[in-house]
């Protein structure tokens, strides 16, 4: 009947959503055990006037609420479509607050974040987009702990206009995802396997640039490492992509 999904679609969806509820339950398992020992410190800390374990605890239970709030917004935009609730966003105050979110988790893989925008402003989601600039950056901190020279591990986000389309464009140096990993996310349905955090972060990112009527990209960068470029209409959908995406 028309209208209706076909059945192999349907069956890949069901399928692609099973695995993904498998997947998401070994990140919420981490989240949990990260707050229980969060928790740990902080009681014993104060039982002890233990002021270091009160202060690990307390960082703990901050970076793992941090995780849950990300994990939760990735789930909603897999889960379904979430409505684009636009508003006039300032670029540089949403670049701003992204980094800063996620700084403490970047610190603690010894990487770190560096960020230049242009002024201006544009018509998007507040929580879209910064459910989507936090993901690229937690992935781009995640394969950047690997980058040989330790005295140069950075995550690079780059924010600016180019009418009508503001363009995000985040890169490291280090190792780039699994092709095969990659070319599933990029997809309209994805199959996690196992604790697939990586593939979960750029599908959600690439749901909210969809979302927007948007776009993301993603380019192997040599001798190392990779480009994640995301676009976002300014205002109404818009047809095609900017021509001139390199940063150079």
């Amino acid at each position: 009947m028309a209208g209706q999904e076909p059945r192999e679609d349907l069956a890949g969806r069901l399928e692609s959503q099973a695995e993904f509820v498998g997947s998401v339950t070994h990140a919420l398992k981490g989240v949990l055990n990260g707050l229980q020992g969060g928790l740990y410190l902080l009681e014993s800390g104060m039982s002890g006037n233990d002021a270091r374990r009160v202060e690990g605890g307390a960082a703990m239970i901050k970076q793992n609420a941090a995780r849950a709030r990300s994990l939760v917004s990735n789930i909603l935009y897999y889960a379904r479509e979430r409505q684009v609730l636009r508003e006039n966003l300032v670029l540089r105050e949403m670049v701003s607050r992204s980094v800063e979110a996620c700084r403490p988790a970047a610190m603690e893989r010894g990487i770190g974040l560096e960020a230049s925008t242009e002024d201006g402003t544009f018509s998007a989601d507040r929580a879209g987009v910064q459910a989507l600039l936090c993901n690229l950056l937690e992935l781009a901190a995640e394969q950047a702990t690997g980058e040989a020279n330790r005295e140069s591990r950075s995550v690079r986000l780059r924010a600016r206009m180019e009418p009508p389309w503001v363009i995000f464009e985040v890169a490291h140096g280090g190792t780039a995802l699994d092709r095969e990993t990659l070319a599933g996310a990029l997809g309209p349905t994805f199959k996690p396997a196992g604790a697939d955090r990586a593939g979960l972060w750029v599908h959600a990112a690439r749901r909210v640039c969809e979302a927007h009527g948007g776009f993301l990209r993603v380019e192997t960068l040599v001798p190392a490492g990779e480009r994640f470029i995301a676009g976002l209409p300014g205002g109404g959908l818009q047809g095609g992509e900017p021509k001139n995406l390199s940063s150079g």
